[in-house]
């Protein structure tokens, strides 16, 4: 069945200087096109996100917005119709303490409805050896809470400054496999939920 029309959206939150999951985007977002499917990356860093103050939703709703909101606000806005238009979500996260990247879980955390009935899959790197394995657990609970279905397969890339060169090409031929699951699934699920989205969702 053709991926033609398939949307997914990169979610991306590192501040860091040396963005090595940039490497992991380039790669996965290269395999994803080469299957048809129309990707849009969304850099938090990029977007310029402040921390959280309010949900989008909230400013939205506010209709005397200061002149210093008004200019999040389009950002927000862009960022909400790019969300509500995909079928899928493809969160590249790297490990911070054991836990989640601050700038990946401010991102997630502008909005909530977008989110609904959308599958997310996790892509983890780190430049030690466990691929940023340990980040996951509490991942998968913010996945969950703000309504997107976590995919049971994780893609690791440890090491990911030697494994992925800075143009997202797998030097030692070492990913082919698991991307091609990975992937497989992502867009299974994509097509899937969009297709039981179409009949209506629960209220």
């Amino acid at each position: 069945m053709s991926n033609e029309n398939l949307k997914i959206t990169i979610l991306f939150g590192s501040y860091r200087i040396e963005r090595n999951g940039l490497r992991v985007i380039k790669y996965l977002d290269s395999h994803l096109k080469e299957r048809g499917v129309s990707t849009t990356i969304v850099d938090a860093k990029l977007e310029k996100l402040p921390l959280l103050e309010r949900r989008y939703s909230e400013y939205a709703a506010d209709k005397n917005l200061h002149s210093d909101d008004k200019a999040l606000f389009e950002r927000l806005k862009n960022i909400s119709e790019i969300f509500k238009a995909s079928d899928g979500f493809l969160l590249v996260a790297g490990e911070y303490n054991f836990s989640v990247q601050p700038g990946l879980k401010n991102l997630i955390d502008y909005f909530l409805p977008e989110y609904a009935f959308r599958p997310g899959a996790l892509a983890m790197y780190s430049m030690g050896a466990f691929g940023a394995s340990r980040g996951i657990t509490n991942l998968r609970g913010i996945m969950g809470e703000v309504g997107m279905s976590s995919l049971p397969s994780v893609h690791y890339f440890p090491q990911v400054h030697v494994s992925l060169d800075e143009n997202g090409k797998d030097v030692e031929n070492r990913y082919e496999k698991q991307t091609k699951k990975f992937l497989d699934e992502l867009i299974w699920h994509a097509k899937a939920l969009r297709g039981a989205r179409s009949e209506g969702t629960p209220n």
